[in-house]
């Protein structure tokens, strides 16, 4: 059978993107009268330990901790939600067809990031793609975005924790490197076409279910979201860039919110170098639709960039990276309301098998409010993923 289908289900995977890094994960396959049946997916746990500010300052939409919480300890998965794929794929008059179901479920409790999706408590995605070399490949349902892809997954705390989300009470995911350098993409209803390209080029264009403000409601936008991507992969490395555009129709929260990002990469023999920016204006931060309007009701503005390094010696890869998010405050803005957020963390991930990785990170994670109050959490994790 053409296997341009079977690979297609997979490109806007989290499994896809690992694989084209440092491990390599293959899917199981069972080909039967034209029909291939694939099953892919990962499961990981994570020792966590979060240590709180000993002050009492308060930061809003940073995720951190103060005195008035107490150090907190978790057993759950990391950034990577523990995740199971199955797909089907076949061909049809000449186009490759196939529907990939992904369970997203968390060890602790199965809840997207951004609360979207059928209710709020939903890690799931499904969706169908058709295709072939001449139109490229259309994917209809609920997948990853596009805003954000390249940043997200070049993240090394892919693999384990990065910056904590809720310790004491953990979701689906850490934060990873999500608020402190890049947008979280998250998973989003779309309609995204990837055209028919070279080996070097990626460019794909979508509709959007728009998402509702984080926290809020949303009374119903005019018009779908669009989100693109176009990236260049060369020898040694790529670049990339991403946009998003929606409206946020509340009623006094009405505008226009749009961001772009620019993600690149250059490996040098054992070293990987990593950089990503990106611009936001009322997009939010750390993730979609996440603090985008100020206290006069228009969108807010945000930037952010983070820098990586990874050097691989045998088994086993060492990581460096820091990050780093601005919020731009107007006058009058809560004294509470986030100014900056940054974070820096050191890695080791070490290859014990083939699809088993141990991992172990260390983050300290900093934010300032408008008021000039500061937070500091250190977030120590260990753990082991294993991707199938």
């Amino acid at each position: 059978m053409n296997k341009t289908m079977t690979q297609a289900i997979s490109k806007l995977s989290i499994a896809a993107v690992l694989a084209a890094g440092s491990i390599s994960a293959n899917a199981f396959e069972i080909e039967n009268d034209g029909w291939t049946f694939s099953l892919h997916g990962n499961v990981n746990a994570n020792y966590i330990r979060q240590s709180c500010d000993s002050s009492a300052t308060v930061v809003n939409a940073a995720f951190l901790c103060n005195s008035g919480t107490e150090d907190a300890s978790a057993i759950s998965n990391g950034y990577l939600p523990t995740s199971l794929e199955i797909g089907l794929a076949t061909q049809r008059g000449g186009y490759d067809v196939a529907v990939t179901f992904a369970d997203d479920s968390g060890l602790d409790e199965n809840q997207s990031f951004n609360n979207t999706g059928n209710g709020n408590n939903d890690g799931s995605r499904i969706w169908l793609t058709v295709g072939n070399k001449d139109m490229g490949s259309v994917l209809l349902g609920r997948n990853w975005g596009l805003f954000g892809y390249d940043a997200t997954f070049q993240d090394m705390s892919v693999y384990s924790v990065g910056g904590p989300f809720f310790t004491n009470s953990p979701g689906n995911t850490s934060l990873g490197g999500a608020g402190t350098g890049y947008i979280f993409l998250d998973r989003i209803t779309q309609a995204t076409w990837t055209l028919p390209t070279s080996d070097s080029w990626v460019a794909q264009i979508g509709a959007f279910q728009p998402l509702d403000l984080f926290g809020g409601a949303e009374t119903g936008s005019e018009r779908v979201g669009i989100q693109g991507r176009l990236r260049f992969n060369f020898d040694g490395g790529f670049v990339s860039v991403t946009g998003i555009n929606q409206d946020v129709d509340t009623g006094p929260q009405d505008f226009n919110a749009s961001a772009y990002d620019l993600t690149a990469q250059y490996n040098i023999g054992n070293l990987a170098l990593t950089g990503s920016y990106y611009m936001s204006d009322g997009i939010g931060h750390t993730g979609l639709l996440i603090d985008t309007f100020d206290v006069n009701n228009d969108a807010k503005e945000s930037d952010g960039y983070y820098v990586q390094a990874q050097y691989t010696a045998g088994s086993t890869r060492f990581g460096l990276v820091y990050g780093e998010t601005n919020v731009d405050n107007v006058a009058g803005e809560a004294a509470n309301a986030l100014e900056e957020k940054s974070k820096i963390t050191a890695g080791v991930y070490h290859s014990l098998a083939s699809g088993i990785t141990l991992t172990a990170e260390y983050s300290q994670v900093e934010a300032e409010n408008v008021a000039g109050g500061d937070l500091e959490n250190d977030v120590f994790a260990v753990g082991a993923i294993f991707f199938f």
